[in-house]
């Protein structure tokens, strides 16, 4: 009897000792930003989270214009799930971007809200064009403001050649290249018929994955008189974006919450949470660059300045 009673204060004293270092460890390792989540049963809420800015495909090193990348959705709609979504509004602010980075966040989004079974609203503030409009596509329903600029479906890639000032200033440039076509797009030199075709084959490629996603999600809702000035490229505001059918009503943030609880099913006292990323600065200042930021820095002006192995980004994005 002795002996059973000490063996089970042994064994509670190894699990209390186990406990004590796990805390201790999470307690030394941890950091300002570490985030200490107790699982508790929340009720279901709106989460409104917002898309702003110039989409890239990869956070860059530094920026001084805002931007979003398909990390920082995915950092959002993670947030968003911890909050227990039951219904996302997404406030959408952008010319668009990375044609890679704004399918990956249309599809993101998509993904999230059929795994969740959540509807999703979008809120159009000053503009949803190009890549903006794409990730808008990803709503089940897309409210605006009457003066937001809407549209602008295709894809474009802009050549910059400064071959001619480079003679001026009496600089040569030597590419050493493996293939015929590696350099292509260069502004070191004159673009040739071949190439020329090359890039007008991306962007018609580019451009038809965009219609499709635009005749997938709004093609019974588009006015089919305006279907021509849409897939070029045209660009609505907020009420003339309802007539051609880009948009399904004029309203503001309030509309589109109420609208996304309605779709929920979720009653009047849902809560709203406001989703937002991690504070970032804008534009660093050197004394902020880690070793390895610093590098990544110096491995880009090496590939831009020395020796450069693309020339070509496909965007959807307005001008």
């Amino acid at each position: 009897m002795r002996f059973s009673t000490l063996w089970k204060f042994m064994t509670l004293a190894i699990v209390v000792s186990i406990l004590v270092g796990v805390v201790t460890y999470i307690l030394l390792t941890a950091t300002p930003e570490t985030e200490f989540e107790i699982p508790i049963l929340k009720p279901q809420s709106v989460c409104v989270m917002e898309i702003s800015g110039m989409v890239v495909t990869e956070k860059p090193v530094f920026s001084i214009t805002k931007y979003i990348s398909p990390d920082d959705v995915k950092e959002l709609l993670e947030r968003a799930k911890r909050e227990n979504c039951g219904a996302l509004v997404l406030v959408i602010n952008s010319p668009g971007g990375s044609a890679t980075g704004s399918y990956l966040i249309y599809t993101m989004i998509r993904k999230f809200k059929e795994e969740n079974n959540i509807p999703v609203v979008v809120y159009v503030t000053e503009s949803a064009l190009s890549g903006g409009y794409l990730i808008a596509l990803s709503g089940d329903c897309i409210v605006a403001s009457p003066t937001s600029l809407v549209g602008s479906i295709g894809s474009v890639v802009t050549v910059v050649n400064y071959r001619k000032l480079l003679e001026k200033l009496g600089i040569e440039v030597i590419v050493l290249k493996s293939g015929k076509y590696k350099d292509i797009a260069s502004p070191f030199r004159e673009l040739s018929s071949e190439e020329k075709t090359i890039l007008e084959r991306i962007v018609n490629t580019t451009y038809k994955v965009f219609v499709d996603a635009v005749l997938k999600e709004r093609g019974d809702k588009l006015d089919k008189k305006y279907l021509n000035e849409i897939l070029n490229a045209s660009i609505f505001c907020g009420r003339d974006a309802v007539k051609v059918g880009l948009v399904d009503a004029i309203g503001d943030l309030d509309l589109a919450i109420e609208k996304a609880r309605e779709l929920g099913k979720l009653p009047p006292t849902a809560p709203i949470k406001y989703i937002e990323l991690g504070k970032r600065p804008a534009l660093p200042l050197p004394l902020n660059l880690s070793l390895d930021k610093l590098l990544s820095i110096i491995a880009v002006l090496d590939r831009v300045l020395l020796v450069p192995t693309t020339y070509l980004q496909v965007l959807y994005v307005s001008k």
